[in-house]
């Protein structure tokens, strides 16, 4: 069974922000060194969607559509497009982040 070639995922600028914003907060609520660690969790988990995009299922009760998938308390909400991935944000798991509209 060949493997097929991963898709390069592209992350929007919002989330682009919330991987800074969860550096700086896991940096002040513990240290930088975990800090570290835990966006190299988040960055594993989207290496796998590059390599695994259809890994987590689509939300068509969501507008628009989105896969979301669990890394540590964080969820990466994204979508698949023709020749990449598309990294919508990165959400806090306990967030009511399905019924905001920033989200997307």
């Amino acid at each position: 069974m060949a493997s097929s070639k991963p898709k390069p995922y592209r992350l929007r600028p919002c989330a682009l922000d919330d991987l800074e914003a969860i550096w700086l907060y896991t940096a002040k609520q513990w240290s930088v060194d975990q800090a570290d660690i835990y966006i190299r969790q988040l960055t594993a988990g989207l290496d796998l969607l590059a390599e695994q995009p259809e890994i987590a299922r689509e939300r068509p009760e969501l507008n628009p559509p989105v896969r979301v998938y669990p890394v540590g308390s964080h969820v990466i909400i994204y979508q698949i497009e023709t020749d990449h991935i598309d990294i919508i944000r990165l959400r806090h798991g306990r967030e009511d982040w399905a019924n905001d509209p920033t989200y997307g």
